[in-house]
């Protein structure tokens, strides 16, 4: 799926800051430890996009929001197409003389100009739980972003942990989006137990199906 937009713009404006970092989309992955030899910058750089990608909660968080646009589409495409048949409705009454009196017809058109308002109004009020919801997401992932650098730099001490900007260079000693994507997930998953289950399920399926095929 593709990555929205929204959480890649929240981590570009999450970090300018003495923050820090921790690792892989892999929690169990092995990385480097980070290296201050030779290494006269106190700071270092991480990829927001490489972020953005295999951080758990910004997968989940736009799954949400995939849900919540798909919710609405699906709710404006009933509102009109229901509109669209009262439309048809009134005009082959009109033109068919089904109507007895201009009362009668003026009554219809004043029900669907109603029903229109409605529909507009429910559609605006989805517009606001989506903002609204979305606007807690984008400050539960900025505070989770920013705890844990906060907690990750007080083993590092660098003066800044920067993201790396498209079309700059970063001497790769100084890169340590590996360990901030590893750090971010292996502190969700502990506060998550149930989030590592499913993993291993999903995994177990997949070296299931993996011999299953084998066999075939």
């Amino acid at each position: 799926m593709k990555k929205s937009t929204l959480f890649l713009t929240l981590i570009s404006a999450a970090t300018l800051a003495m923050t820090s970092c921790g690792g892989n989309n892999n929690s169990e992955a092995e990385l480097a430890p980070i290296s201050t030899d030779g290494v006269e910058a106190k700071m270092r750089f991480y990829n927001p996009d490489s972020v953005s990608q295999h951080y758990i909660l910004i997968e989940e968080l736009n799954t949400q929001v995939q849900a919540d646009l798909q919710n609405y589409q699906a709710q404006e495409r009933a509102k009109a197409n229901e509109l669209q048949r009262m439309g048809v409705r009134i005009q082959e009454k009109l033109q068919n003389n089904g109507y007895l009196s201009e009362a009668s017809y003026n009554q219809d058109v004043q029900n669907f100009q109603a029903k229109q308002q409605q529909a507009e109004a429910y559609l605006a009020g989805l517009q606001q739980q989506i903002a609204e919801k979305t606007a807690e997401q984008s400050k539960m992932l900025l505070d989770s972003l920013n705890n844990f650098l906060a907690d990750f730099n007080k083993q590092y001490n660098f003066d800044a942990i920067l993201q790396i900007q498209a079309g700059s260079y970063v001497n790769p000693e100084l890169d340590i989006t590996d360990h901030i994507i590893k750090g971010l997930n292996e502190r969700y998953l502990a506060s998550h137990p149930e989030k590592k289950a499913d993993d291993k399920k999903a995994d177990d399926k997949k070296v299931d199906d993996k011999a299953t095929e084998a066999k075939k």
